[in-house]
């Protein structure tokens, strides 16, 4: 009997070792191990409370996994927040029949700043990559403003008549012709990224196959930091090309 209680006595001690380090499963073997031995309230009322602390520890678990499941208020809000700024945003430029407004220059800007910045809003309002409702049609407008400013002599009357031309003329009147770029939006857009840039169906950008003496290779798709990346690149060789 006095075996059986040093031995009880030792698991209670290596028992209490195992809930120190948080192996509460192999803690209450030991202890009941140690109750079985010489059964004694100290050793149940050990195994009550490691069963307490695995109890605590399931609701802990699954309070978490709740938790990280549910999305947080100020992510919600945050993408609340950014698609009204979306919606905004094509509004603003759908409502804009100033070019330059469109474009968000000034009057007297370089070429260097149209590029610029027609680089940057017909890629941030590409309908490939731009899913909010009239980005399609803002981005049109965009590329047919950057197609007539870019163009000296289009810019030149597009500045002596102003945006309060009425543009509800006939078609065929001299000045209306001055109001459409001579490339569609795609064509300015394609034109201007060099033909080899679009978007997959995820909005990230990516490039086409090109065929080389028989020999086809593929640039891969690339990732939302490979896309910044990209773009980068494009404005580089952007400017590159405006200060040639």
């Amino acid at each position: 009997m006095e075996c059986n209680r040093d031995s009880a006595e030792e698991f209670a001690i290596s028992a209490k070792k195992s809930i120190a380090k948080g192996n509460l499963l192999k803690a209450k073997q030991l202890a009941e191990n140690a109750n079985r031995l010489f059964p004694k309230q100290y050793y149940k009322d050990l195994i009550t409370e490691i069963d307490d602390l695995l109890k605590n520890g399931d609701q802990l678990r699954q309070r978490s996994t709740v938790n990280s499941n549910k999305p947080s208020s100020s992510a919600s809000t945050s993408k609340s927040n950014d698609s009204k700024k979306n919606i905004e945003n094509v509004k603003s430029i759908l409502n804009e029949n100033d070019f330059y407004k469109i474009l968000k220059v000034s009057k007297d800007c370089s070429t260097k700043d149209l590029k610029v910045a027609y680089r940057k809003l017909a890629l941030e309002y590409h309908p490939d990559k731009n899913k909010t409702v009239g980005a399609s049609e803002a981005f049109k407008k965009i590329g047919n403003a950057y197609g007539v400013l870019s163009t000296p002599d289009k810019r030149k009357q597009y500045d002596l008549v102003g945006p309060e031309y009425d543009q509800n003329n006939n078609r065929q009147n001299q000045h209306y012709q001055y109001y459409e770029s001579a490339m569609s939006p795609d064509d300015v857009f394609s034109a201007f990224f060099g033909g080899n840039f679009h978007f997959n169906q995820n909005g990230n950008v990516r490039t086409r196959h090109f065929t080389f003496g028989g020999n086809q290779f593929r640039q891969p798709n690339r990732n939302n930091v490979e896309q910044q990346q990209m773009e980068a690149l494009c404005e580089a060789s952007v400017l590159k090309e405006i200060n040639v």
